[in-house]
């Protein structure tokens, strides 16, 4: 994913339209991107790439977080990212945007 110059933040997943897409990069805003939190990441995933995120128009930003389990849906408006939901557990998030899917956090960690 470019964003700009010295911004290739690699997120763990991107969904992105075919029209902004080339053979080596996203090159316009991606519909959603998911970023799986890790010990050695986990600062630069929670503020860092949520600025760049945000910098780059990406309408979704899922956050992962296996510790807990838990997953934070952010949306983007108005240039910065509002929390759109929040589940934890056992707790299902389901939704029709960007598109539809339920998500369980503590079976992605099984």
């Amino acid at each position: 994913m470019r964003i700009g110059p010295g911004q290739v933040p690699g997120p763990d997943l991107i969904v992105a339209s075919p029209a902004v897409l080339t053979a080596r990069a996203v090159e316009g805003p991606p519909i959603l991107v998911v970023e799986v939190l890790s010990p050695s990441g986990r600062g630069r995933d929670l503020f860092e790439k949520r600025r760049i995120y945000a910098d780059g128009r990406a309408q979704w930003y899922w956050i992962v977080d296996p510790t807990v389990p838990s997953l934070t849906v952010l949306r983007l408006a108005n240039g910065a990212y509002e929390e759109d939901a929040r589940v934890t557990g056992d707790e299902a998030y389901e939704t029709h945007n960007p598109f539809a899917v339920r998500v369980v956090p503590a079976e992605l960690t099984r």
